[in-house]
């Protein structure tokens, strides 16, 4: 089983699905070897959906998850370009000076799973450029609201969890105004994704990252 797994609706675009409820998540299965999970946006639903996940995991033998959605550029990547990140941090900058900052960071630990760039996650959009710079500084080339907390989970319990972010915004000030075209833009593609590896595992035809990366027309 692959499971799909999205913040928002919003990020699966026009197309109407049939959703069930699994332990407070929205869920729909598009075949038996597919399906899509929604488990709120934001670092507080993402972290209560980890127990949810845990138990749903828990109903397959064999089980994949990936996380697909919108990310912010932190070097001006194109909108709608794609790409499968593999190394996690967690954004805890601050304008103000603190003595526990040190501790605070260490609460974060980067996380490596696969090679692939680094995406931060951050509890708020980032758009202030000493918050883009303080990322950058941390080696991170895309910025999301969830990602971190699913690559903890995965790392902890030994469970296969990949990442699929598709650009929507710089990361800017300047970029602010486009959000809401390059958020349709990256959408768009997210949804022609998921009907060729719908198509693909209907097929048939044998799934594995390579092919799901080609669905998604992963950067290499």
């Amino acid at each position: 089983m692959i499971a799909l797994v999205f913040a928002t609706e919003f990020e699966l675009g026009v197309r109407n699905f049939e959703w069930e409820v699994f332990e407070g998540l929205k869920f729909t299965k598009l075949n038996d070897e597919l399906c899509i999970i929604i488990t709120g946006a934001g670092v507080a639903k993402t972290a209560l959906s980890l127990v949810k996940l845990e138990k749903f995991r828990s109903l397959y033998k064999s089980i994949h998850f990936i996380n697909i959605g919108i990310a912010g550029s932190l070097k001006n990547s194109d909108a709608s370009q794609v790409y499968m990140p593999g190394s996690f941090v967690f954004n805890t900058f601050s304008l103000v000076e603190s003595p526990s900052q040190g501790f605070v960071d260490s609460c974060y630990p980067q996380i490596d799973l696969y090679e692939g760039p680094c995406l931060a996650t951050s509890a708020v959009p980032v758009w202030d450029e000493a918050n883009h710079n303080h990322l950058r500084g941390l080696g991170a080339e895309l910025v999301d609201m969830e990602a971190y907390l699913f690559a903890n989970w995965a790392k902890e319990c030994e469970q296969e969890f990949y990442f699929i972010k598709l650009i929507s915004d710089q990361a800017s000030e300047e970029s602010k105004e486009s959000f809401k075209s390059g958020a349709i833009r990256a959408i768009e593609s997210i949804s022609k994704g998921i009907e060729s590896l719908e198509a693909l595992i209907s097929s048939s035809k044998e799934v594995d990252l390579t092919s799901i990366k080609k669905c998604f027309r992963v950067d290499p």
